[in-house]
């Protein structure tokens, strides 16, 4: 929570990231050459989430070093 550290935000607003790798393939393709049993898929992310009164809002931003990029964006409440 960055609201509690900066001071000048009147509602909570969070910030975080994430760091994966994993081993993925397509077992029916074993010779692909997309993805392979040794193939470690590195990706990171970055959010910004916001309480807000209109409900929370987040922001998120992923990468994989090798595939592509990809923006999300959420607004409302969980159930």
């Amino acid at each position: 929570n960055v609201s509690d550290l900066l001071g000048f935000f009147e509602m909570p607003v969070w910030l975080g990231g994430s760091l994966e790798a994993g081993r993925v393939w397509n077992p029916n393709d074993p010779t692909s050459l997309e993805s392979s049993r040794t193939d470690w898929h590195q990706s990171g992310s970055i959010f910004l989430g916001i309480d807000s009164l209109i409900g929370p809002i987040f922001l998120s931003v992923g990468h994989t070093w090798d595939e592509g990029s990809a923006v999300f964006f959420r607004w409302g409440r969980r159930d």
